[in-house]
């Protein structure tokens, strides 16, 4: 393989790490931007099953034993729900973690974009090391998994 070639094949590897790069950076933005939205919705769910919780207590003679036997349960049951939020907030920030890391290698590799001498093979064996290195820290960090999968059972503890 000629320098030209060399090159060439380095500035279309660049091209490509920028779009990958682009999609990383989007990626992230629009997760955070989730979170945002969803730590509101939480906040007035949240507030809401409480006032009307209060409400229900409130009216408990004009009510009825049996009607707040029915609807209680039910609200009781939506604020358990919401506290699921937290498994929701620590799966997010894991993956904002992971998409920071495929940042960092790809930004990794465009600045050995700026040698023009080493050869893109060299390159791409660094990154994958790299990659490598960053998958096996990451794993560590994340030893503990988050199995749950629904609301009905797993592995977490809300209360």
């Amino acid at each position: 393989m000629n320098h030209s070639d060399e090159l060439s094949i380095c500035t279309e590897l660049n091209g490509f790490l920028q779009s990958v790069d682009t999609h990383v950076l989007e990626a992230m933005a629009d997760l955070k931007q989730i979170n945002l939205i969803l730590d509101e919705a939480v906040v007035a769910l949240n507030s809401s099953f409480f006032s009307i919780h209060d409400s229900l207590e409130m009216y408990r003679n004009s009510l009825g034993d049996e009607a707040l036997n029915h609807i209680n349960p039910a609200v009781n049951q939506a604020i358990t729900a919401l506290q699921f939020h937290d498994l929701t907030t620590q799966l997010s920030s894991r993956l904002l973690k992971r998409l920071n890391c495929m940042s960092d290698i790809v930004k990794s590799a465009q600045s050995m974009q700026n040698n023009k001498t080493d050869i893109c093979i060299d390159k791409l064996i660094r990154l994958n090391s790299q990659a490598s290195e960053l998958n096996k820290s990451l794993h560590k960090k994340f030893n503990q998994s988050l199995n749950q999968q629904h609301m009905e059972s797993g592995d977490v503890e809300l209360f």
